[in-house]
């Protein structure tokens, strides 16, 4: 093979080639002139063996190129393809847990709503409605505040705070509140006719034809006008009527009595006092609380015994009863009785007398 045979894209490479080639044969010297074909041979070996390198490398450097390439590729397919998977595929939509407004205590009947009925243990969630019949109900809402139903009453709960009352009664306790923002009303009973807001007390909302009826047993609320004509407060032994205008003059107030027939039936519809474990004193506190009574001992001596007596029986031993007769089932058993002094609002303790 000689120069004219190579491929014209390396001839100039040859040519630069032969003058090395030369170069090196003229300084390794001959013993004599060496003949042209043998001199071709040579070229020509020498050529064919530098030709081979070159293009080794140029494949070489071409698959690495490649191999880079279609490493390029892959990630890049990868990262699309994540990409696509993330559009494609959201994130969960993670649902809040439902917020619990209030927890039944005690049911005397059937009470019904959406989802319902509801019973004791029963929870009410945001903007459900309660309707009892023949019955009473007694929950505590979250706020801490207890409600209580009387019977053929319609109440929604909007929130822990803020209760409708769309016909009948409720009573309000709000001794163990805590509000839910500062100075904040523990609770707000909504109706037609306008706002009550509980400043700490005990007090009853009653809704009829007839207008709107509120009793305080103790402490105070305002009453808010529907139409916005004014604010008017309520007193511990005041009730306030209005009828169902609610204009000025259809309001009128009248004194009540912190016991009596008036509250009845909000004494009959308080969860009934477990007595298990628990002592005489913490029963008389809480005749007390619900009959509005102050308690007295006839003989300050035997006070301490007698609150410190621990008592025993099942859980609804007293259920059913009304104050008066708990206390006539119970006391005997620590060799007590009672009396109630209506005009002074007082239960009297003495040490029962045996025959």
């Amino acid at each position: 093979m000689t120069t004219d045979d190579m491929p014209a894209g390396v001839q100039g490479a040859g040519a630069e080639m032969n003058d090395e080639v030369a170069l090196l044969v003229r300084l390794a010297g001959t013993s004599g002139p060496i003949a042209a074909e043998r001199l071709a041979r040579v070229r020509t070996a020498v050529y064919g063996a530098w030709s081979e390198e070159c293009i080794a490398r140029q494949v070489k450097t071409r698959r690495r190129r490649l191999t880079v390439a279609v490493l390029f590729a892959a990630a890049a397919s990868v990262v699309i393809a994540v990409a696509i998977w993330g559009i494609r595929t959201p994130a969960p939509v993670r649902t809040p847990a439902p917020v619990l407004v209030a927890h039944i205590d005690h049911s005397t009947g059937p009470a019904t709503g959406s989802p319902g009925p509801f019973t004791a243990d029963g929870a009410v969630m945001p903007g459900k409605t309660i309707t009892t019949s023949v019955g009473t109900l007694a929950m505590t809402l979250a706020s801490g505040v207890h409600l209580r139903l009387d019977a053929s009453s319609t109440v929604r709960l909007d929130s822990a705070t803020d209760v409708w009352l769309e016909r009948g009664a409720v009573y309000v306790d709000s001794a163990g509140a805590h509000p839910t923002q500062p100075d904040g009303s523990p609770i707000s009973i909504r109706t037609p006719a306008g706002l009550v807001s509980d400043i700490g007390t005990r007090f009853e909302v009653r809704r009829d034809g007839a207008g709107l009826r509120i009793r305080v047993r103790d402490g105070e609320v305002l009453f808010t006008y529907a139409n916005g004509a004014g604010v008017r407060r309520v007193v511990a032994g005041e009730e306030l009527f209005s009828k169902p205008d609610g204009s000025d003059r259809s309001i009128s107030r009248r004194a009540i009595a912190a016991t009596g027939s008036e509250w009845a039936w909000a004494e009959r519809a308080a969860p009934p006092f477990s007595l298990e474990g628990k002592t005489c004193g913490a029963l008389l506190d809480w005749v007390s609380r619900e009959g509005a009574w102050t308690v007295t001992f006839t003989d300050s001596s035997i006070s301490e015994a007698a609150r410190a007596a621990v008592l025993y029986g099942r859980p609804d031993l007293l259920s059913g009863l009304t104050l008066a007769e708990a206390l006539a089932v119970v006391l005997p058993t620590c060799g007590l009785r009672h009396s109630i002094d209506i005009n002074g609002h007082r239960l009297v303790i003495e040490r029962e007398t045996r025959k």
